[in-house]
């Protein structure tokens, strides 16, 4: 099993196949790391990587596990329940 232990540290090292997205913000549950739970806004800028918690209402509802799952391919990013 894999599990993101610092969110904000993954999402900013991924390696995204984009150099300019959003900004979205990405509300995340995880019971097994409550510290990532919470909404999170994520921004690429010519190819630099923005994250920051925020209070913003969330565009899109994922798990911990989801993320997992969407970051080792074995579920599409652009599938995740909005």
């Amino acid at each position: 099993m894999v599990r993101v232990l610092n969110v904000q540290d993954f999402l900013q090292r991924y390696p995204y196949t984009t150099n300019d997205l959003g900004p979205i913000v990405i509300g995340l549950s995880d019971e097994f790391m409550p510290v990532n739970s919470g909404s999170w806004r994520l921004a690429i800028e010519g190819g630099r990587v923005f994250v920051e918690r925020t209070d913003a209402e969330p565009q899109v509802q994922i798990a911990g596990q989801q993320l997992v799952k969407g970051s080792l391919a074995s579920a599409r990013l652009r599938n995740w329940p909005g």
